[in-house]
């Protein structure tokens, strides 16, 4: 234990004594490290918090950010939130159910307002509706699958946003969505045995309309809308075996 203790006890003084650009270069080769490292052994860290345990976004006239409205007034903000996803596991069972992680990351520097319907996720893609939507290819075949509308009701562009459906994503913070796909939505989806390309797009195309004032006391909105995020984003591509073993 004393030879532990002196050679630390050393080594603590190196580093005190050290040339202070040496030391910062140190401080810095460390924090990348942790950067690397930690998401890997500690997923969870990496997932952040769940998107429901966010707090819910301001979409009232007078008490947006400023600097979020100026990056959609540029196009910016189009690029601010990235998708990631990873699956329980790549590799099931037939009867088994298929489980997604949705990451959410506000690459930018303002908050964004996220609409999450209340509603699971959309198991189709299709380019009228929005929230999180499920791409699922055959590799094989090429022919996509997913729920009919009459299964999971379409979601579709909102004119205007409950108060309760947007979340605030801080500037670098992520949050995650858990998407649970039982066996019957997979088979009545199409999705048999075999190998398929998963990806995940989450799409908003409207910033919400606020509601007009009618009240002559009420002070005009500073803001023209509820300031809710749009845009597209694609997450990476993960290949999904259901019932045959993965590939080399």
């Amino acid at each position: 234990m004393s030879f532990f203790r002196d050679y630390y006890g050393r080594a603590s003084e190196r580093f005190r004594v050290a040339d202070p650009i040496v030391r910062i270069m140190a401080i810095a080769g460390l924090i990348l490290a942790m950067s690397i490292a930690v998401p890997r052994f500690l997923p969870w860290v990496g997932s952040g918090v769940n998107c429901e345990q966010l707090p819910v976004a301001n979409i009232g006239g007078n008490n947006q950010s400023w600097l979020a409205v100026q990056q959609a007034q540029s196009g910016a903000s189009a690029n601010s939130l990235l998708i990631e996803i990873v699956a329980g596991s790549q590799t099931i069972a037939v009867g088994e159910q298929l489980t997604i992680y949705v990451r959410f990351i506000n690459d930018s520097m303002a908050p964004i307002s996220l609409f999450l319907p209340r509603q699971p996720a959309i198991f189709r893609y299709n380019n009228e509706e929005i929230g999180v939507l499920i791409f699922l290819q055959n590799t094989q075949t090429g022919q996509q699958v997913g729920e009919f509308a009459n299964t999971n009701p379409p979601v579709t562009p909102r004119q205007q946003y409950a108060a309760d459906e947007v979340y605030s994503l801080q500037p670098r913070q992520r949050c995650t969505v858990r998407v649970d796909i039982s066996p019957q939505r997979l088979q009545t989806a199409g999705a048999g045995q075999g190998q398929y390309r998963l990806v995940v797009v989450y799409r908003n195309t409207g910033r919400g309309a606020l509601s007009p004032v009618t009240n002559q006391l009420t002070p005009t909105p500073v803001f023209a809308d509820q300031g809710v995020w749009t845009g597209q984003s694609r997450s990476n591509e993960l290949l999904i075996n259901i019932g045959v073993q993965s590939g080399p």
